[in-house]
């Protein structure tokens, strides 16, 4: 038979593995212990005296701050300072226009027992953090503010999501601004969290870096990388906390593009819908994807003590099928198999009998080899770990390397972990087996670390919880596994990180209670001070020693969590974006064209009542809500008159008023505490109402040039290219977008016109359609969505949805031929009144088709985007010379915008 085993060769080549592994980590080879944390050097003595607190999260893109679109809600002086207590994370700005010093007066009021501490930050308008600082029990802190200006003061977030605050502003306008915050939160505030980490006891942020929006394939881009990733680490080193720097072997578009050149792999299951991975035995390849960023990481350590590590995460999101710790990502080339062959003493014939990966693997496991063959990739990938791990060490000696699931324990992980460390230095496992459910289980964790030293490897088991499968309601869910992880094994991760931020309400549900994100803040504030107390006295039997089995198993599927609704339900609770602590009252100003309004109230959790009140500008109550309210009540206003209208919180008497949350929908969400004070948004003049020319030809922001206050964009995955005039934005039809947050001035609008310069590089195709703008989600909300639709017909459509249609109703030009590669003017004009819906579609100045609809729609409260509609239907071609007006368009004028460019 063709390539015959030879058992002398292939016994002696399994002896020589041992040689190989001493080779590569030196004479403590052999009793080298996972981890033995007893051996550290000084630089890695934290695993050991700290053990490992971490999180991991995965959004690391800022983006300009949005400007400041407020103005002052009525005319007049600001009047006298009116005191208004808050609870939990809030947002207020600050506007002061006079020379003088304005003063934000901060008392604390009540706070929880693992975090005694009101925080604050203040920010420029752009987003620069100027001062931050803690407020103790009883205490009182003054905020000044000297110079003219807007600002954002970032009040009680992280681990001081609980507490409550009194807050006196004197001499500025300002407000509470209640609305959604992604603006700030994708913003140079988002620095902050790394703040919140190091306030609530985590030691280590793993930023995953993969997702920046920046290719690193060219020396120009690897340089332009290196600085968005230094603004988090410099911000690291200012709070005093350690971060590893975390890349994909192929998770990004970016990451993808680097495979350009690389010998491509032969694996068992080639997908035609995922790039082709690269072999992954050849060095090139850990060259242009590990190694070319990892040498800038290292350099970043060089100068900064906290960049500590540098991580790879292998799941390969882009082509998952490939992912080397699967089977469907072990390699089958003529390099692999071929080097395995000659290792074993084998012909090399197979090479040309055999030429897809099954049909290699399959002869492997007809001839029993395939064990032998991931023994040989391991012995492989061990050496160029190795080669990876002395490149990076020859400019930081002292960085550590973790690696995302080794415990799947393939010959890719084996490799990876024998080769990464060294005896006094660690590799670090991101731990996802744990993570569902499974937390601080001592069999599981003994073997894996008995395989661990089989394997010869320094391997530190870093063992991470899901939050959505650790509830922090009870203490031996997340707090009692995240103690027992770090005191009794070697450290615990928390993930997503990303929750830790972000507004989410409640998801779930567990034991009847739901799970609040101020209260996974308390239970790691409480976990890592437990933790650390616990180092420090041995001794010590803490009160989260025990650590429950969680009663919940399995996957999450379709956002559920395998369980009887008794033991764990979906909550789907949304965030309230205001909540008040004490009796008062807040201004708001409702502007034209607001029609109807809502706010929900909810007085969450036990003892804890409220009485509600909204009054229009007359005084008039339009409407209230009183008792415990721990479901959500709604207070809706229909056809509110313009003004400034106000919300009276009281005490109901049933309980006493910890605090009752307030979200409102339907209008600006700016909330002052007197008249004279309150802020709004700034409105545009009626008119031409955003422009954004796409001119830039570089960065990520897109201008609104239309008139004040712009509405820039922020661009996502799009590249720049030559337009119709000057430069334009190209998508590939895979990604992309241009983002305008949600403006006033865009929305409820019952009249607007469109118009884009247009190139189509290939044609929409059935299920994919080729989106210019959008705004608002396919959802039953108002929205509205303008593109070019499915074969054969390739209509220019506006689809309009609402309160009655999940997918919308489509008014369209008819069928339209397009030539890819060339340029149209396209310009769509709408009308909703009477109860009725009309929209007229122009092509190249000329009316191509007009439809009407007996239903009445307007423009939504949503975000503006270019590009793509709900994260699908991406255009394929480029956009240039984007406008928007609050009103209809003529023909003449329709024809004069077509004439402008032509």
């Amino acid at each position: 038979m063709t390539g015959d085993r030879n058992d002398k060769t292939r016994g002696g080549r399994r002896n020589m593995r041992g040689v190989l592994v001493a080779a590569l980590l030196g004479t403590a080879a052999c009793t080298c212990r996972a981890a033995d944390l007893g051996a550290l050097r000084p630089s890695a003595e934290w695993l050991r005296t700290e053990r490992l607190r971490g999180t991991l999260f995965h959004q690391p893109n800022i983006d300009p701050m949005p400007a400041m679109l407020t103005q002052p809600a009525i005319d007049g002086p600001v009047g006298d300072a009116v005191a208004v207590t808050l609870r939990g994370r809030h947002f207020l700005r600050l506007r002061r226009d006079a020379p003088g010093i304005c003063s934000v007066r901060l008392r604390h009021v009540d706070s929880s027992e693992h975090f005694p501490q009101v925080s604050y930050a203040l920010y420029s308008a752009g987003g620069e953090e100027l001062q931050t600082g803690l407020v103790g029990r009883k205490g009182v802190r003054a905020v000044e503010i000297a110079r003219p200006g807007e600002y954002v003061l970032l009040l009680n977030s992280g681990p001081a999501s609980s507490n409550a605050v009194e807050v006196t502003v004197r001499d500025a306008h300002w407000a509470i601004d209640g609305g959604s915050h992604p603006e700030y939160l994708r913003s140079p505030m988002h620095h902050h969290f790394l703040r919140d980490l190091k306030l609530g006891g985590f030691n280590c942020a793993m930023v995953d870096v993969e997702s920046l929006r920046q290719s690193f394939v060219t020396d120009r881009g690897l340089r332009a990388w290196a600085a968005l990733v230094k603004q988090w680490t410099d911000y690291a080193a200012k709070v005093k906390l350690r971060t590893i720097i975390a890349i994909d072997l192929g998770g990004t578009s970016y990451e993808v593009e680097a495979f350009e050149g690389l010998p491509a792999g032969l694996y068992t299951e080639p997908k035609e819908d995922q790039p082709l991975a690269p072999c992954p035995l050849q060095r090139g390849y850990w060259e242009a994807l590990v190694l070319r960023r990892g040498r800038e990481a290292a350099k970043l350590a060089q100068d900064n003590p906290y960049v500590v590590g540098y991580a790879i995460d292998p799941e390969m999101y882009q082509c998952w099928s490939y992912g080397h710790y699967m089977l469907t990502g072990t390699c089958f080339c003529d390099h692999c198999l071929g080097g395995f062959l000659q290792s074993e003493g084998l012909g090399a014939n197979v090479l040309q009998e055999k030429t897809t990966g099954k049909a290699r693997y399959d002869w492997l496991v007809s001839q029993e080899l395939q064990d032998e063959y991931f023994g040989w990739c391991a012995e492989q990938m061990t050496e160029i770990a190795a080669w990876c791990r002395d490149e990076l060490h020859a400019l930081d000696p002292d960085l550590l390397w973790c690696v995302y699931v080794l415990e799947i324990g393939n010959w890719f992980c084996e490799g990876l972990a024998r080769g990464l460390s060294r005896p006094d230095l660690p590799v670090i496992n991101f731990c996802e087996h744990t993570y569902y459910s499974v937390g601080y289980d001592r069999e599981w964790l003994d073997k894996t670390h008995q395989r661990f030293r089989d394997w010869g490897a320094n391997v530190l088991q870093g063992s991470a919880l899901w939050d959505l499968h650790f509830a922090p309601t009870k203490p031996g869910f997340l707090a009692g596994h995240a103690y027992n992880l770090a005191v009794h094994d070697e450290g615990w991760w928390y993930w997503p990180g990303d929750r830790l931020y972000r507004d989410w309400g409640a998801t779930h549900a567990y034991l009847g209670r739901p799970a609040y994100p101020e209260d996974y803040w308390q239970a790691c504030a409480w976990a890592n001070a437990e933790i650390e107390t616990t180092l420090k006295q041995p001794r010590r039997a803490g009160p989260l020693a025990a650590a429950e089995v969680v009663p919940w198993k399995g996957k999450i599927r379709g956002g559920d969590i395998d369980g009887p609704p008794e033991i764990i339900r979906t909550q789907n609770e949304p965030p309230p974006m205001i909540c008040v602590a004490a009796p008062g009252t807040l201004y708001f100003l409702v502007p034209e064209r607001a029609g109807a309004f809502s706010l929900t109230c909810q007085a969450r959790g036990v003892a804890n009542a409220a009485r509600v009140t909204v009054s229009d500008p007359t005084g008039q109550a339009a409407g209230s809500v009183a008792g415990e309210l721990d479901a959500s009540e709604e207070i809706r206003v229909e056809a509110a008159r313009p003004g400034l209208w106000s919300v009276a919180v009281a005490e109901d008497g049933v309980a006493p008023l910890r605090g009752v949350g307030l979200r409102v929908e339907g209008i600006p969400a700016l909330f002052g505490a007197s008249p004279g004070s309150c802020l709004s948004v700034a409105s545009k003049k009626p008119g031409l109402i955003g422009y954004w020319s796409l001119d830039e030809g570089e960065g990520v922001r897109a201008a609104d040039t239309s008139q004040p206050p712009p509405c820039d964009g922020t661009v996502s995955q799009a590249r720049w290219t030559e337009g119709r005039i000057g430069s334009a934005l190209q998508f590939d039809g895979q990604r992309g977008a241009v983002t305008m947050p949600a403006n006033w001035a865009y929305n409820n609008l019952k009249a607007f016109s469109l118009a884009a310069w247009v190139r189509l590089d290939a044609l929409p195709t059935q299920g994919h359609g080729a989106t210019l703008v959008n705004k608002g989600p396919e959802s039953p909300v108002q929205h509205f969505w303008w593109w070019i639709g499915y074969p054969p017909d390739h209509s220019l459509i506006l689809e309009l949805g609402n309160e009655s249609h999940r997918w919308g109703r489509s008014l369209g030009s008819g069928p339209q031929p397009w030539e890819p590669g060339r340029w149209y003017h396209l310009a769509t004009t709408f009308r909703s009144e009477g109860g009725q819906s009309t929209a007229v579609f122009y092509r190249d100045g000329a009316k191509v088709g007009e439809g009407t609809l007996d239903e009445p729609f307007h423009s939504g409260t949503y975000d503006l985007k270019l590009g793509t509609y709900g994260g699908l239907h991406w255009l394929n071609g480029a956009l240039d010379e984007v406008r928007l007006w609050d009103r209809v368009l003529t023909d003449e004028e329709v024809r004069a915008e077509y004439a402008r460019a032509r």
